[in-house]
């Protein structure tokens, strides 16, 4: 997934997600991500939504 580059520069090996509604960044496990089939739930807003949801996805 790809979009605007954030203000910061991503480091680790923690995947990022940004909520497709409130467009807050938060870390998520990698394994999360690439499965797919599990809710990620924002911690800024409370959504709940599916990784290709997201606004952006940035993988270590």
């Amino acid at each position: 997934m790809s979009g605007a580059t954030p203000a910061w520069e991503k480091q680790g090996a923690t995947a990022w997600a940004q909520c497709p509604q409130c467009a807050s960044w938060f870390p998520v496990a990698v394994p999360l991500v690439a499965l797919g089939a599990v809710d990620l739930r924002c911690p800024g807003c409370g959504a709940a939504f599916r990784p290709e949801a997201a606004r952006d996805v940035l993988l270590p």
